[in-house]
């Protein structure tokens, strides 16, 4: 697929649920990836994130016996995991059906489940850890709080957030595939987690192993159970 066709797919007035949750929109993402990967190779900040999650996991690999991302997309993130920590169940929830099978198909081990993050098809407390990397801000409005407490209910143990710091106010919309809202993350999780008198935790994000990632405002924020 060529720039030209991709920047046009990516040009919608969907809403960002609509743009992402079209089967025909995989197709355009999976090129996206395939694009940085070949362009900028362990630089893209698409591989630094990999190593930004697993180096973190690995602090507390024998916490978790399973783990669930929510927002898996392509599963590069939660694929490496199981690749990586063999012992670990790893899950993925995506409302792309299309995504869903690439990552059947490339991460045996991933078990996927099409559901969309405010009505996820689990019983309370059935995953140590529950993770999201860059999926709130796809998330409109008035769905935030649904969403964080679906992920508090689904969570056994903790939920691991990186999303940016900062951002758009809620009435402007970003550059990012669909049409992506992005809000103040930092306001909103800490408001959530004063009212719902939860343990928090925020760190800085970090690349591991070069300083190329550009994840200068990417925030972790971890609410714990």
């Amino acid at each position: 697929m060529e720039w030209n066709e991709i920047k046009k797919r990516m040009t919608t007035n969907k809403k960002p649920k609509e743009w992402w949750g079209d089967s025909n929109n995989a197709e355009v993402w999976l090129e996206i990836i395939k694009m940085h990967e070949r362009i900028d190779g362990f630089k893209s900040d698409y591989v630094q994130q990999i190593e930004i999650i697993c180096e973190e996991i690995k602090k507390r690999e024998k916490d978790f016996q399973n783990i669930i991302e929510v927002g898996g997309g392509d599963g590069r993130n939660i694929g490496n995991i199981s690749e990586r920590f063999k012992n670990i169940e790893c899950y993925s929830v995506d409302i792309n059906q299309e995504l869903s099978k690439f990552v059947n198909k490339k991460y045996s081990k991933v078990k996927t489940i099409i559901a969309d993050i405010i009505k996820l098809p689990f019983e309370d407390n059935s995953f140590d850890l529950v993770f999201t990397f860059q999926t709130l801000q796809h998330i409109p409005p008035e769905e935030i709080n649904l969403a964080l407490k679906e992920l508090m209910r689904i969570s056994k143990k903790e939920i691991w957030l990186y999303e940016r710091r900062d951002g758009a106010p809620f009435d402007q919309k970003s550059k990012a595939l669909g049409g992506s809202f992005v809000y103040y993350f930092d306001q909103i999780i800490r408001e959530y987690n004063s009212k719902n008198n939860s343990k928090f935790e925020c760190y800085k994000t970090t690349t591991p192993i070069n300083n190329y990632g550009s994840f200068e405002g990417i925030m972790l924020y971890k609410i714990k159970k």
